[in-house]
Parts: structure tokens; C-alpha cells; sequence
């Protein structure tokens, strides 16, 4: 009780603390409010515009942010830090490969996060050799929580802090 803690306090008057013992009872604090937000970078070609708001209107809970090729993904990633970036495959710009490349070299604590509705294996080994934290295939087209399983397993790795680069000086 805000009361009882500041009673002896001169400053703190009767009024104001009746007033913040009501806001705090009052206060709507949901549970996805106290969650962890991550930031996703969606990077698909541009005829992908409205599956790609089809994708995020099912998917809540995270800061969304829309990049149509490579190069304006790689701007944004330099720009700011994203905890995921979400490949909708095939790009106009690059391949599969190319764009995984790209965007590792930017930040490689960036997990990746693949969907190839017409990949094959033999590109799903790829891309998790280049270090796809996720590769979404065929076989999950349509299935809304393949994409929330993949976005949710990042979204528990990145709220730890991020590993240690052998590139970065040590703090002293």
C-alpha cells in the first residue's frame, strides 16, 4: 500500500497517494504488455505484399518491419538491430543463398528464419550450413503455426543476452 510506505513522508500528501493507489489498482497491465517485444524484419520480393500482410495480420506480438529485396533489408539491418529477419523465398534481387549471406554478414546474432514453398532439400541443408535458424519448406504452407513455432523458439533465444563476438573487443 502506497499509503503506509510514504506516511511519514511530508512530501507525499493524502490526496496523491489516494490518487496513485487508484491508478495502480486500476492500471491495465496485460501479460503480453510485460513480454518481450522482438523486432522482424520480413525481406520477400514485392508481388509477396499481400501474402505478407495476410502472415502478419495472424501473427501478433512482435515489432514488424517490411523489406521488398536484399539491398533495402541490408540498409535496414545496418540501420538498426533486428532479433529476426524472416525470408519469405523466392527474392527478385538474389537468391535464396545470397540473401542469407547478405544479411548474416550485417549482424551474424541475427537469427534467420527461411520459408521456401518450393525448396528441396538440398536447399534446406544449405541454408542451414550458412546458419538458417529455421528452414520452413513445402510442407508448411498454410500452417499459420509453423511460422509462430519458428518466430516463438527465436523469441526465447533472443531475450537472453546475445553470445560474446570473437570480433568485438573485451570490456575492461
Amino acid at each position: 500500500n502506497p499509503k503506509e510506505v510514504y506516511k511519514n513522508n511530508s512530501y507525499w500528501d493524502d490526496d496523491w497517494i489516494s490518487a496513485l493507489s487508484q491508478e495502480i489498482a486500476s492500471a491495465d497491465v496485460s501479460k503480453s504488455s510485460l513480454e518481450i517485444t522482438m523486432n522482424v524484419l520480413w525481406l520477400a520480393a514485392a508481388d509477396a505484399l499481400d501474402e505478407l500482410r495476410s502472415l502478419i495480420s495472424d501473427i501478433r506480438g512482435y515489432s514488424h518491419e517490411l523489406s521488398f529485396g536484399c539491398d533495402e533489408a541490408v540498409e535496414l539491418l545496418t540501420a538498426r538491430p533486428f532479433d529476426a529477419v524472416f525470408l519469405l523465398a523466392p527474392l527478385e534481387d538474389s537468391s535464396t543463398e545470397e540473401a542469407i549471406e547478405a544479411v548474416r554478414s550485417v549482424d551474424s546474432r541475427t537469427s534467420v528464419i527461411v520459408r521456401n514453398l518450393s525448396g528441396t532439400v538440398a536447399e534446406a541443408v544449405r541454408a542451414v550450413k550458412l546458419g538458417v535458424t529455421h528452414y520452413l519448406g513445402p510442407e508448411t504452407d498454410g500452417d499459420i503455426d509453423a511460422l509462430r513455432l519458428a518466430l516463438d523458439s527465436v523469441k526465447h533465444t533472443s531475450a537472453k543476452p546475445r553470445p560474446h563476438s570473437p570480433l568485438e573487443p573485451d570490456e575492461p
